[in-house]
């Protein structure tokens, strides 16, 4: 289409030359849908890190012991309260700073490595099958002792009572008897 313009502009060879151009503009400006429906989807999707903790609370008892020729049972000595996230096994183990000096196992020692042998004890609740008593945790062994195990569960606000056991021993030395016991969780 060949268009001569026209020195002289009026109003109706404006209108005939703005008419041409919508006409050869409009497909390109409407054009016929090529899909007039259509669906698709939007994955959504977030991350929960597993987070289980532990806070350890000492009991008064555990830095005075009833350290005597007979001996005391189910002393308390802290709670361990624990918060575990995900649905998930974990475990509480025990721990002991003199528990590898020879013999092996847990020992109170005083400066001249007398000793006092005890073992240490978890009450527990019992969410995901834990067993709800657990006894004789570092009396001969340093490493695996388990003081809770919990089977594919969600923990909320749960606390665990750790005692310690131990018998009498007639020829105590004069002294202050230690040891340090670490509790710790383990997510599987």
């Amino acid at each position: 289409m060949t268009f001569r313009w026209n020195h002289k502009r009026t109003p109706t060879a404006v209108a005939t030359v703005l008419a041409a151009v919508a006409l050869v503009a409009a497909p390109y400006l409407v054009r016929e849908c090529d899909v007039c429906q259509a669906a698709s989807d939007i994955f959504l999707s977030g991350y929960v890190p597993g987070v289980c903790t532990i806070v350890v609370t000492e009991n008064a008892q555990a830095t005075n012991l009833p350290v005597t020729a007979s001996g005391a049972q189910r002393v308390l000595v802290g709670t361990v309260l624990q918060n575990c996230n995900g649905r998930r096994t974990y475990v509480l183990m025990a721990t002991s700073r003199n528990c590898p000096a020879s013999p092996v196992g847990g020992k109170l020692l005083n400066d001249a490595a007398d000793r006092l042998p005890y073992s240490v004890e978890f009450n527990n609740p019992t969410t995901g099958l834990s067993n709800p008593v657990v006894t004789g945790l570092l009396q001969s062994a340093c490493t695996d002792q388990v003081g809770r195990h919990v089977q594919f569960s969600r923990i909320r606000d749960e606390t665990s009572s750790v005692y310690v056991n131990f018998t009498g021993a007639p020829d105590l030395a004069a002294g202050t008897y230690e040891d340090v016991v670490t509790i710790s969780i383990y997510a599987m």
